[in-house]
């Protein structure tokens, strides 16, 4: 009888141990992957903080150059020399252009700092990009809404950049009563739909990206949102259309 409940005393214990293995394996694989996605989040947003302080730098250098030929420009008209001052004026007007769009405030930073990303690197790439702001998405973490919208016109951009023809990003966001409304739309060449069903980064280092559309359907997740995409063809042209809802809700901690 003693032997038979040692016995049993000993398999318990057993079991006990591989339950308890078991469960601190799975707590520290699940640790380890919010580290990894916490590690990620403050990567991507020391990224989007260097091109904001990139963007302000090129702002100040543009804006201490015009201050140098407005200054030109008042001494050329003190001295009479109103036919240069036209002609010097029609010039500054065609530099004005190219000088970057900077959008007006959205009423949530991390919306802000994508967009403002965005203008830049579309500039960059020939990408004619436009949006509109429908409202403010005061309600959205200023860090969570600037992931995802990143993420979103990052890839965007990726497939608009090796395109031989029309290379266009179209974004709408509206700020409802009870939720967000994101619906970008953009140039392709060939379906995504068809050729990658699953949104697999093609970038070399493959461990190191492909955490876009993961960070986006988690992103959506939380806020008890729904994620739609489809392809239309315009004319000659074929676009990728992805519309995203995110719910407002009342966020654990908060």
């Amino acid at each position: 009888m003693g032997v038979r409940k040692y016995i049993t005393g000993a398999i318990l214990t057993a079991i006990a141990v591989g339950i308890l293995t078991q469960l601190c394996h799975h707590l520290g694989k699940h640790q380890k992957e919010k580290i990894e996605e916490l590690y990620r989040e403050r990567k991507e947003w020391r990224e989007r903080l260097a091109d904001l302080y990139r963007m302000g730098r090129e702002i100040n250098h543009w804006r201490h150059d015009m201050q140098g030929k407005l200054e030109i420009l008042y001494r050329m008209q003190k001295n009479g020399k109103y036919a240069e001052v036209e002609s010097y004026i029609e010039k500054l007007c065609g530099e004005l252009k190219d000088y970057p769009e900077l959008p007006q405030p959205t009423g949530n930073e991390g919306l802000d700092a994508a967009l403002i990303k965005t203008i830049s690197k579309c500039r960059e790439r020939g990408i004619h990009f436009s949006y509109v702001v429908l409202g403010k998405p005061e309600r959205i973490e200023s860090i969570v809404l600037g992931n995802l919208m990143d993420n979103l016109l990052c890839n965007g951009m990726e497939a608009c950049q090796n395109l031989s023809g029309t290379k266009e990003m179209e974004l709408v966001v509206h700020s409802q009563a009870k939720g967000v409304e994101i619906y970008l739309e953009n140039t392709i060449g060939e379906s995504v739909l068809e050729n990658n069903p699953k949104f697999v980064s093609h970038k070399r280092e493959k461990e190191k990206h492909g955490f876009g559309m993961e960070s986006i359907f988690r992103i959506v997740k939380q806020y008890e949102g729904t994620y739609e995409s489809r392809e239309e063809a315009k004319g000659e042209e074929n676009r990728f259309c992805q519309y995203i809802y995110l719910k407002y809700v009342v966020q654990s901690g908060s």
